[in-house]
């Protein structure tokens, strides 16, 4: 009994201790036993078929999101563009609907012609060490009309005019077969007696505008001036295919298509 006296707390953790042990032995068994139990209880009803959901109106829909359909706020209706009446010179009124019966939409291509840089050999003057050569310029297409017609320049071996320089003398040298120039323009090129350069440096368009009884605009380069229904346009381009008109008062560019006229 003594010993029990004084040792009755670790007799007591004992006997709670192997209580545990004993329950956690019995706990695997009590639980597969249930589990038996309410796997009886449990219907097993054979499923239905799967059924898909009706998804077509969702088709639908999604069908209308992908569809190109372009919105437009220009065109022929007026939401947004009211309709514009000009009044031609004569004093017609012009309805202005689609933006093309009046001003540089209007205008209408007739001809184009090329300008061309032209240099040619025009022969020899002098003798001796006083042998100078001739070279014919024609720059059809400069902005200073002064400038455009031919222009006859004398040149001697590195000696620069107008933009060209002669590099090299080839053949005798009262009678050369070919001279190499360098042209600030073109590059080094060479000509001889038989023997001339052309390139297109630009080009000239001739135009009509319907709207006033096809008024014609001929002979017209790039920075040339022209009125259309009483408003002033500039030419700011002209390329083979093209010319870009832009007006003075708004600065809207307007590209004309250049094709033959039908």
């Amino acid at each position: 009994m003594d010993f029990v006296k004084k040792h009755y707390e670790k007799v007591l953790l004992s006997v709670v201790l192997l209580g545990l042990a004993v329950a956690a032995a019995l706990l695997p068994m009590k639980v597969s036993t249930i589990r038996e139990e309410i796997t009886k209880n449990i219907p097993n009803p054979k499923p239905k078929d799967f059924k898909p959901y009706d998804l077509s109106t969702n088709q639908v829909v999604m069908n209308r999101l992908k569809a190109d359909d372009q919105f437009s706020l220009s065109g022929p209706h007026n939401l947004f563009n009211p309709v514009r009446w000009q009044k031609r010179p004569d004093g017609e009124l012009v309805k202005t609907q689609f933006g093309a019966e009046q001003g540089a939409a209007a205008l209408k291509f007739v001809k184009k012609t090329p300008l061309r840089t032209l240099i040619a050999y025009e022969g020899v003057t002098g003798t001796g060490d006083s042998i100078r050569y001739r070279v014919g310029l024609t720059r059809e297409a400069d902005k200073n009309a002064a400038n455009r017609p031919k222009k006859t320049l004398t040149l001697t071996p590195g000696n620069k005019s107008l933009g060209v320089e002669l590099r090299e003398v080839k053949g005798p040298k009262e009678a050369p077969t070919e001279l190499v120039l360098e042209v600030d323009d073109s590059g080094r090129i060479s000509i001889g007696p038989e023997k001339a350069f052309s390139k297109t440096a630009g080009w000239m368009v001739g135009l009509k505008y319907p709207p006033e009884n096809n008024k014609p605009l001929n002979n017209l380069r790039v920075d040339s001036n022209i009125f259309l229904g009483g408003e002033s346009y500039n030419i700011v381009a002209i390329s083979e295919n093209e010319i870009v008109v832009s007006s003075k008062s708004s600065s809207k560019r307007t590209t004309v298509k250049l094709n033959p006229a039908p």
